[in-house]
């Protein structure tokens, strides 16, 4: 079993254990340093979603459980126009 540490968006911290072969954490797309504990929500034009990996500190949330990743953090309409 493996165990990790993770930083939950109100501050505290938990302990995440599974079992099964270890998965290698991503890393955050923007600094590269933190594990990303979040996926980009932004919605593309095919119907899915960005899914880019972020960590907390580099997040943009517009919403509520909503988290863009610093590509889709501009304006909607600039970034459509940049895919």
């Amino acid at each position: 079993m493996s165990c990790h540490h993770v930083e939950l968006p109100d501050g505290h911290r938990a302990i995440v254990c599974v079992r099964g072969e270890r998965r290698r954490l991503a890393k955050c797309v923007k600094c590269e340093q933190r594990t990303a504990d979040r996926l980009c929500d932004f919605m593309l034009p095919n119907g899915k979603t960005c899914d880019a990996a972020v960590c907390a500190g580099c997040t943009s949330s517009p919403a509520p459980d909503v988290d863009y990743c610093p590509r889709h953090a501009i304006a909607p309409t600039q970034a459509t126009l940049s895919l």
